[in-house]
């Protein structure tokens, strides 16, 4: 877990976390980041963040337990030696082996993500954020030692506070390693200039563009022409199909009736159960009821720049 100190200098270069980002087409995103552009998500509240912080100990042990010596955990920020804007905070370095570890913990309904224990078969971002680790540090390989959480693992850790693990093992490589360097110098270099990126990903023009300029109007080239022809040409398919669609689910649903689920040969086909019954909270009565409590939880939000088609 970063301290507060820690979180502020991510500000101010490129992370192993961010390289992660970066090398899977977000790097338009990342630059926003760090130009001030747009606020970097707030993950203290996201579950699995939370689950991997209170875990993050019991899995370091465990991995302690398993290689047979301790290690450095949570070390200060440590910055490559060549590039001073590339850095990483460590949950651990194991200075014996000269590997860097990153302990996690998830819910095992996520372990058909991972391969075998003691293979590299990770989620491609994981491999990433490792190969910025060993960049930065100059380790040989990266240890991921996982806790993967269901009922066994959790009555575990409450009865005895120690946790299950698998152990992935990542090895340096120097061609993954270079390539990223250069891609994650690319848009720190963006970020140092003041601008950003080309656009590699869907949905970068929206986060670039994301507020027009009041009263602009753009005449249409051959290129932009020929984009609005044959979106419109999508869009009239999709509709067809989305018609079609409904009517033959209409259908299907009639046959069903009140049945829940449709089988053949064992095998589920459909199901069409009532959710659990829930509660909403009424905004409009509370503003009214409650005006001055409010307004005291509210905060500005950037109007959206919806894409209207006009035919």
């Amino acid at each position: 877990m970063i301290t507060s100190e820690q979180k502020a200098r991510r500000a101010k270069g490129i992370f192993a976390s961010d390289a992660a980002y970066i090398m899977t087409g977000k790097g338009v995103e990342i630059a926003l980041q760090k130009l001030g552009e747009i606020e970097a998500p707030d993950l203290d509240d996201v579950p699995s963040v939370m689950l991997g912080n209170v875990l993050e100990a019991p899995v370091l042990d465990a991995y302690e337990r398993e290689v047979g010596h301790s290690i450095i955990r949570s070390p200060d920020t440590i910055l490559h030696p060549q590039f001073s804007w590339f850095g990483c905070h460590l949950d651990g370095l194991n200075e014996a082996q000269n590997r860097v570890v990153e302990a996690k913990a998830y819910s095992a309904f996520n372990r058909g993500s991972w391969g075998d224990p003691y293979t590299d078969q990770v989620p491609v971002e994981r491999m990433w954020q490792c190969m910025a680790q060993m960049a930065i540090t100059g380790a040989t390989q990266a240890d991921i030692p996982v806790c993967f959480v269901n009922e066994a693992a959790l009555v575990q850790f409450l009865t005895k506070g120690t946790v299950p693990i698998d152990i992935y093992v990542i090895p340096r490589n120097e061609e993954l390693i270079s390539y990223m360097l250069d891609e994650c110098g690319k848009v720190w270099a963006s970020v140092e200039a003041g601008q950003l990126p080309a656009p590699v990903n869907v949905g970068d023009a929206e986060l670039i563009y994301r507020k027009a300029s009041k009263g602009k109007v753009v005449e249409a080239n051959d290129q932009m022409l020929e984009l609005y022809n044959a979106l419109g040409g999508m869009r009239t398919s999709l509709k067809l199909a989305e018609d079609n669609k409904a009517v033959i689910e209409s259908q299907l649903k009639a046959l069903m009736a009140d049945a829940e689920e449709l089988r053949f040969g064992g095998k589920v086909l459909a199901t069409w159960k009532n959710n659990k019954d829930g509660e909403t909270f009424d905004k409009d009565a509370f503003k009214t009821t409650h005006p001055d409590i409010y307004q005291q939880f509210t905060k500005p939000k950037a109007g959206a720049r919806p894409f209207l088609f006009k035919q």
